[in-house]
């Protein structure tokens, strides 16, 4: 037999099994997800009244600096979602929730975590605002504090890092740096190259 046929013969035969391996791994996966979701559905209903709910500092952020309608229309988000339950769950899937607390408690708990991501999110709209006036002192309070309640967004630390080195204050990206790993970010290695890239500029211009 040509040795051409052979090496054909044989590429077709571990790509099969390749395949093969790869169908059977996926299967797996399949079947955990669905064993994982069945139990989920059978966990016990627990009380979720007691949680440790995030208390928002109204009397702490400077809302009397934002002037802008579109800052105005945040400020009163913000207050109207004090009065409001709320959760970090960004890292949770539903699964891991009803496993938790309950298939009972999903909906309420969906809502909770809803009201932290519009928290999350209006905390940011103000800080970026502040920013762009100029006034880096009144956006560190409101991106420092989603930093405190671990924020999801990825445009939060890139911000806050921007902040600290229009202020001078560099030294606090490392902090940010060191934090990174704990927050599970979608984006953390943009995050990183840019806060990075802060300090580089700094230690260049330090430099001279």
């Amino acid at each position: 037999m040509p040795i051409g046929v052979i090496i054909v013969i044989s590429l077709s035969i571990i790509i099969a099994i390749r395949i093969r391996s790869l169908r059977q791994k996926e299967a797996a996966v399949k079947e955990d997800f669905w064993k994982r979701e069945r139990d989920a559905n059978l966990a016990t209903n627990r009380d979720i009244s007691n949680l440790s709910y995030i208390t928002i500092p109204l009397d702490k952020l400077p809302f009397d600096s934002c002037t802008s309608s579109i800052e105005l229309d945040n400020v009163n988000r913000i207050r109207d979602l004090s009065n409001k339950k709320l959760l970090n769950l960004n890292q949770k899937t539903n699964t891991q929730l009803k496993e938790e607390y309950g298939p009972r408690n999903l909906s309420a708990l969906t809502e909770i975590g809803e009201n932290f991501v519009q928290l999350e999110e209006a905390l940011y709209c103000l800080g970026k605002a502040r920013y762009e006036e100029g006034d880096y002192e009144h956006a560190l309070s409101f991106l420092e504090y989603a930093a405190s309640i671990k924020s999801g967004m990825n445009k939060n630390y890139t911000l806050l890092g921007d902040c600290y080195h229009a202020l001078g204050q560099d030294r606090k990206i490392e902090h940010i740096l060191e934090m990174l790993p704990l927050l599970n970010l979608t984006m953390e290695d943009q995050v990183r190259e840019h806060l990075n890239e802060l300090l580089f500029i700094h230690t260049t211009i330090s430099g001279q």
